[in-house]
């Protein structure tokens, strides 16, 4: 008897915890009406700067995301608030109105007597793979709740606000999925740049590594589809190296004659072994870099490849999809 009263206890106490752990945010309902085309990158829900549960994340974002894009281009967040403003309009006459039909009873059989407003406020953020914020807005709308005077917290939010707040908190929703659906084009333009950019620093540290420090070493070619990006890789990379810590000797490309610079520029695979080697010794480097890139729908995948110019085999690679 003693066992199970001790347990009746436990699980109480265990309740009521995570009654207090998880506040009223998590217990609004966010229900999206109508349809998004998916036209929005996917995005990993960063739980901690939230105050939302992972169910009500994926409510909220359900049907915006594009299916092309398998990893998170970066996180989204999503905070519920509510502040009691005061007294709505209309309060005092409410009281006056429901003392004197009441005879003086209205508060002691709990009639309605004083109406409360609130702000209720969602905010939705979203930011990209180096946590730069590429969509932040927040939305408000008001809620006024009737209470008796006997109500012992007007600002305590109560079960019975919750089905009145998760139908205003699902209209501010559908507002900001509209509006995201909308500047998709220009979300996924930051998202996918800071994206590439975040995936040349992943290959240059994972190629930087491998090489010896204070190496002479030049960055030839970038093989890959489009001839602007191909170029807009290659500087990238190029550009780390040069600020590299591990002081590496980054030698010019226009050292080389004409005749290989024009061939670069009209070139989309990879060089053959055989050309860098041989200019490798015409510009004097110790290593060669190229690499290319390659498209599969929406995802894009960049290696690169160090070559030894002495020994004409490769010494160091990297690769990471975005």
């Amino acid at each position: 008897m003693v066992n199970k009263k001790f347990f009746l206890v436990t699980l109480l106490v265990a309740l009521v915890s995570t009654s207090a752990a998880f506040g009223w945010e998590t217990r609004i309902n966010l229900s999206p009406q109508g349809g998004n085309p998916r036209r929005l990158y996917r995005l990993e829900f960063n739980r901690g700067a939230s105050n939302v549960s992972q169910y009500q994340a994926d409510t909220s974002m359900a049907g915006i995301f594009t299916g092309a894009v398998l990893e998170p281009q970066g996180t989204f967040s999503i905070t519920l608030s509510h502040r009691r403003l005061g007294s709505a309009r209309g309060a005092n006459a409410l009281i006056i109105g429901t003392v004197a039909l009441t005879a003086g009873l209205g508060p002691l059989l709990g009639l309605p007597v004083l109406r409360c407003e609130f702000r209720l406020t969602m905010r939705i953020e979203i930011r990209d793979s180096a946590n730069n914020v590429v969509f932040a807005r927040t939305k408000s709308e008001r809620y006024i709740r009737t209470s008796n005077m006997y109500t012992s917290s007007l600002s305590r939010i109560r079960d019975s606000d919750i089905p009145k707040m998760s139908r205003i908190y699902s209209r501010l929703l559908n507002t900001f999925r509209a509006e995201i659906n909308a500047e998709a084009n220009s979300i996924n333009n930051r998202l996918r740049a800071q994206s590439k950019e975040t995936a040349v620093n992943t290959l240059y540290n994972e190629l930087a590594a491998q090489l010896p420090t204070g190496a002479a070493l030049a960055v030839l070619h970038i093989g890959g589809p489009d001839a602007g990006e191909r170029s807009a890789i290659r500087f990238a990379i190029e550009n780390r190296l040069v600020n590299s810590t591990r002081r590496f000797t980054v030698l010019d490309r226009t050292n080389l004659s004409a005749i290989y610079i024009e061939r670069f520029n009209q070139m989309s695979q990879r060089l053959d072994s055989a050309t860098i080697v041989q200019i490798g010794h015409e510009i004097g480097a110790r290593f060669i870099i190229d690499g290319d890139y390659s498209t599969d729908g929406s995802r894009r995948t960049l290696t690169a490849r160090a070559t030894c110019i002495a020994t004409r085999r490769v010494y160091g690679s990297a690769s990471v999809t975005f």
